[in-house]
């Protein structure tokens, strides 16, 4: 959420190619692991404008999340004694992937907005 935010405040103007990542970056957290990621991830360098990448990184946070939750799901399977615990874990992961639909969702809404 924090870096879909930092999107929605960057001048368009002033960014270009992985201009748009490194601005964006640099107001999280891990600023380097997020520069990282998103500079090998071909779709995020390719990104033209910043809502097409905030819906990228939406998008793999989505997967990230799917793709965790699924790993939580299966240990929980392989692991009784710790059942409850790992499907807690994918219960959180589910929550989320929802947060981020909605966010989203949110962004579409706003891009269109923005295009009347």
């Amino acid at each position: 959420m924090a870096v879909l935010s930092e999107i929605l405040l960057i001048s368009p103007s002033a960014l270009t190619s992985t201009k748009y990542i490194d601005a964006i970056c640099q107001h999280v957290e891990n600023g380097t692991f997020c520069m990282q990621m998103l500079r090998t991830y071909p779709p995020a360098v390719s990104a033209t404008d910043l809502f097409s990448l905030a819906n990228i990184v939406i998008n793999l946070g989505i997967s990230y999340a799917n793709n965790t939750g699924g790993y939580a799901a299966e240990t929980a399977k392989r692991e009784p004694t710790l059942k409850a615990q790992f499907n807690s874990c994918q219960h959180e992961y589910d929550g989320i992937q929802l947060y981020l639909r909605m966010a989203r969702g949110g962004a579409q809404g706003i891009s269109n907005e923005c295009k009347l």
